[in-house]
């Protein structure tokens, strides 16, 4: 048998842990990947809901002046009378 050298052990060691600081980076690569679609995602989907509030509000402004319009209409019907 060969003796062991000192180097030896601690070159596997290295050696092991490079192989698991490479595996944590691809999974970390992975759930930053993952990370950044779903951000994504929950950016597109506050866009849409606030694009669908500025409608509601567009919409009842709209409603509100109608309903004014047709006061108006109905103030200046009566004081013609």
């Amino acid at each position: 048998m060969l003796p062991s050298h000192p180097l030896l052990g601690v070159a596997r060691n290295v050696k092991s842990n490079i192989s698991d600081l490479s595996k944590m980076m691809m999974n970390t690569r992975r759930v930053s990947t993952e990370n950044i679609t779903i951000l994504n995602q929950c950016r597109e989907e506050l866009n849409r809901l606030l694009q669908e509030q500025v409608t509601f509000i567009e919409n009842g402004f709209n409603e509100i002046l109608r309903r004014l319009s047709e006061k108006k209409h109905e103030f200046i019907l009566h004081f013609e009378k």
